[in-house]
């Protein structure tokens, strides 16, 4: 779908991030439609999908002629997903969801005509073994993460949740939406800090001061002699594949405080102007050797940064060029030519 997205955006796209885009929303036709400029909305695929979701709310409020208005839709997928969270079940069965809602009709109702539209969610398998299963797991995310920023602006989110690793994309996502207050940041920061990474994914601009005191948190968090410690070794790595999906100044400025380095921290500063980091991961291919990602996040590069064929030009008569940089650095200016 990367094409289509391409086309429907008004403004350029490299390839790459019209693929990463396609990505974040599932890869889903309709998405990337309300996605393109054209509807007014943003290019964020977290901004996306709670328009998505209110859409489809609202359409099946007008279908079921009275019975039950927005909120009671909103309602029922809230007390869901928060049920999916604390009993850390992305896939429950149909009667597993009925005895989680025993005579709660008001959240039943509502969920089974939700169904019956499959816009956002639907039953699979049969009557022994049906499963309630979201459109795809971006619109389950969206739902989780308003369930989660609802619950924290209440300030009653469990630690047992807040602390949880797989929740850190829903948590950043909830963390990113309007309204919290500041001190959510700090309880991430000692809770689940890679929630702070995905929070700063969202982000198109880092204009607002909420924006800056997650960045500033980050920082904090990898001063810390946690951040060095052999406990969080996985959780950096995922910070590291984070970061490589970011487009910002701000990326090297965090890479730099990494101790610990690795090929997605690589990508994550060439894609954002390290030359030498592209070099040396450019060193790591043979330049005959096909390798999709690396092509494409040369041409991503390029595409952001028109000067870059001079400033290859000075960096491959830099005498402080070790051979291996300089190599990667032909091999990179060897693919820039071939396009």
């Amino acid at each position: 779908w990367s094409s289509d997205v391409c086309s429907s955006y008004l403004i350029p796209l490299s390839r790459m991030r019209a693929s990463e885009i396609a990505a974040a929303l599932g890869n889903d036709p309709l998405l990337i439609a309300i996605a393109s400029p054209e509807t007014g909305t943003s290019l964020s695929a977290t901004s996306v999908m709670p328009t998505f979701i209110s859409q489809q709310i609202a359409a099946c409020s007008a279908s079921s002629q009275g019975s039950f208005i927005a909120g009671d839709y909103h309602l029922a997928l809230g007390e869901l997903a928060w049920e999916i969270l604390v009993r850390h079940n992305l896939l429950p069965r149909w009667d597993e969801i009925l005895e989680w809602f025993k005579n709660r009709t008001e959240i039943l109702d509502p969920l089974r005509n939700l169904t019956r539209q499959r816009t956002l969610c639907h039953i699979e398998g049969n009557a022994e073994s049906a499963v309630f299963v979201f459109r795809h797991d971006r619109v389950r995310n969206a739902v989780l993460a308003i369930a989660l920023g609802r619950r924290m602006a209440l300030d009653k989110l469990p630690d047992k949740v807040l602390s949880e690793p797989y929740y850190a994309d829903v948590l950043g996502q909830a963390l990113a939406g309007d309204g919290l207050p500041q001190i959510w940041i700090e309880r991430l920061k000692h809770s689940n800090p890679l929630a702070l990474f995905y929070a700063l994914r969202t982000f198109e601009e880092l204009s607002t001061d909420f924006e800056h005191a997650i960045i500033a948190a980050i920082l904090a968090w990898l001063d810390t002699p946690e951040a060095r410690n052999k406990s969080t070794e996985q959780m950096r790595w995922a910070m590291h594949a984070v970061l490589a999906e970011i487009d910002s100044p701000v990326t090297l400025q965090i890479a730099s405080r990494f101790q610990q380095s690795g090929w997605s921290l690589d990508y994550a500063k060439f894609r954002n102007g390290d030359l030498l980091r592209g070099a040396a991961v450019c060193y790591s291919f043979d330049p005959g050797c096909n390798a999709p990602y690396r092509d494409a996040l040369i041409q991503h590069v390029i595409e952001r940064d028109p000067a870059l064929i001079e400033k290859l030009n000075a960096q491959l008569v830099a005498p402080e060029l070790t051979p291996k940089l300089r190599a990667g650095s032909l091999y990179r200016s060897e693919e820039h030519t071939s396009e």
